[in-house]
Protein backbone atom coordinates (compact mmCIF):
# COMPACT_ATOMS: atom_id res chain seq x y z
CA UNK A 1 0.00 0.00 0.00
CA UNK A 2 1.14 3.59 -0.84
CA UNK A 3 0.28 4.92 2.89
CA UNK A 4 -1.19 4.37 6.14
CA UNK A 5 -2.32 6.47 9.20
CA UNK A 6 -2.70 5.11 13.01
CA UNK A 7 -4.21 7.68 15.32
CA UNK A 8 -4.34 7.35 18.77
CA UNK A 9 -3.93 3.41 18.28
CA UNK A 10 -0.50 2.82 19.39
CA UNK A 11 -0.65 2.33 23.39
CA UNK A 12 -3.45 0.31 23.87
CA UNK A 13 -1.56 -2.77 21.48
CA UNK A 14 0.01 -5.26 23.16
CA UNK A 15 2.33 -6.21 20.19
CA UNK A 16 3.39 -2.95 19.30
CA UNK A 17 6.93 -3.53 17.74
CA UNK A 18 4.83 -6.98 15.50
CA UNK A 19 2.16 -4.59 14.18
CA UNK A 20 4.62 -1.81 13.17
CA UNK A 21 6.34 -4.46 11.48
CA UNK A 22 3.37 -5.65 10.15
CA UNK A 23 2.54 -1.94 8.70
CA UNK A 24 6.46 -1.66 7.24
CA UNK A 25 6.04 -5.13 5.12
CA UNK A 26 2.07 -4.17 3.99
CA UNK A 27 4.22 -0.52 2.39
CA UNK A 28 5.31 -0.48 -1.09
CA UNK A 29 8.30 0.69 -1.02
CA UNK A 30 8.89 4.66 -0.86
CA UNK A 31 5.38 4.24 1.23
CA UNK A 32 4.59 6.64 3.63
CA UNK A 33 3.37 5.89 7.61
CA UNK A 34 1.46 8.95 9.53
CA UNK A 35 1.65 8.08 13.95
CA UNK A 36 0.21 10.23 16.40
CA UNK A 37 -0.76 8.96 19.84
CA UNK A 38 -0.61 10.50 23.03
CA UNK A 39 2.90 11.57 24.78
CA UNK A 40 4.63 9.89 28.25
CA UNK A 41 3.98 12.50 30.66
CA UNK A 42 1.33 14.61 28.72
CA UNK A 43 -0.29 17.26 30.75
CA UNK A 44 -4.04 18.15 30.65
CA UNK A 45 -3.03 21.72 31.30
CA UNK A 46 -0.92 22.54 28.00
CA UNK A 47 -4.11 20.93 26.27
CA UNK A 48 -6.40 23.37 28.20
CA UNK A 49 -4.51 26.13 27.90
CA UNK A 50 -3.95 25.82 24.21
CA UNK A 51 -7.39 25.13 23.49
CA UNK A 52 -8.35 28.72 25.64
CA UNK A 53 -5.57 30.36 23.89
CA UNK A 54 -6.43 29.67 20.11
CA UNK A 55 -10.40 29.03 20.63
CA UNK A 56 -11.16 32.44 22.87
CA UNK A 57 -14.49 32.23 24.55
CA UNK A 58 -15.93 29.61 21.83
CA UNK A 59 -13.39 27.04 23.83
CA UNK A 60 -15.23 27.43 26.79
CA UNK A 61 -17.80 25.31 25.28
CA UNK A 62 -15.68 22.74 24.82
CA UNK A 63 -13.87 22.42 28.71
CA UNK A 64 -16.03 20.14 29.83
CA UNK A 65 -15.51 17.47 27.23
CA UNK A 66 -11.63 18.34 27.61
CA UNK A 67 -11.26 17.25 31.10
CA UNK A 68 -13.56 14.26 30.64
CA UNK A 69 -10.54 13.44 28.35
CA UNK A 70 -8.12 13.94 30.59
CA UNK A 71 -9.63 11.85 33.42
CA UNK A 72 -10.33 8.85 30.91
CA UNK A 73 -6.73 9.93 29.20
CA UNK A 74 -5.46 9.25 33.34
CA UNK A 75 -7.86 6.57 34.05
CA UNK A 76 -5.48 4.30 30.93
CA UNK A 77 -1.96 5.47 31.61
CA UNK A 78 -3.08 3.68 35.27
CA UNK A 79 -3.85 0.53 32.94
CA UNK A 80 -0.63 -1.64 33.13
CA UNK A 81 -1.42 -2.59 29.64
CA UNK A 82 -1.67 0.91 28.03
CA UNK A 83 1.70 2.84 28.18
CA UNK A 84 1.87 5.89 26.94
CA UNK A 85 5.23 6.01 25.11
CA UNK A 86 8.25 8.36 24.80
CA UNK A 87 9.29 9.40 21.60
CA UNK A 88 12.63 8.04 21.65
CA UNK A 89 11.34 4.54 22.36
CA UNK A 90 8.46 5.17 19.17
CA UNK A 91 11.26 5.99 17.38
CA UNK A 92 13.02 2.70 18.34
CA UNK A 93 10.44 1.00 17.18
CA UNK A 94 9.67 2.42 13.78
CA UNK A 95 13.21 2.11 12.95
CA UNK A 96 13.44 -1.83 14.08
CA UNK A 97 10.28 -2.16 12.12
CA UNK A 98 12.25 -1.06 9.11
CA UNK A 99 10.66 2.68 8.73
CA UNK A 100 12.97 5.97 7.97
CA UNK A 101 11.67 8.68 10.36
CA UNK A 102 11.21 11.53 7.94
CA UNK A 103 9.28 13.45 10.76
CA UNK A 104 8.85 13.51 14.68
CA UNK A 105 7.12 16.65 16.57
CA UNK A 106 4.77 16.86 19.51
CA UNK A 107 1.28 17.86 18.41
CA UNK A 108 -2.18 18.72 20.00
CA UNK A 109 -0.49 20.83 22.74
CA UNK A 110 2.22 18.64 23.03
CA UNK A 111 -0.16 16.00 24.21
CA UNK A 112 0.92 13.92 21.16
CA UNK A 113 3.54 13.41 19.21
CA UNK A 114 3.35 13.03 15.55
CA UNK A 115 5.59 10.85 13.49
CA UNK A 116 6.28 10.52 9.43
CA UNK A 117 8.23 7.63 8.42
CA UNK A 118 8.55 5.85 5.21
CA UNK A 119 9.86 2.76 3.90
CA UNK A 120 13.28 2.85 2.11
CA UNK A 121 13.36 2.31 -1.52
CA UNK A 122 14.12 -0.93 -3.44
CA UNK A 123 17.88 -0.58 -4.45
CA UNK A 124 17.73 -3.82 -6.22
CA UNK A 125 17.80 -3.31 -9.96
Amino acid sequence: MDGAVMCNGLYPLEDRCEVLQAIARALRPGGLFVLTDPAAGAVLRSLLVHHLRHGGLSAVASLPLLVASGVFSMLIAQQARHQFLATSEVRRMLTEAGLTVAVEQPAYAGVNYFFAAHKAESTSA
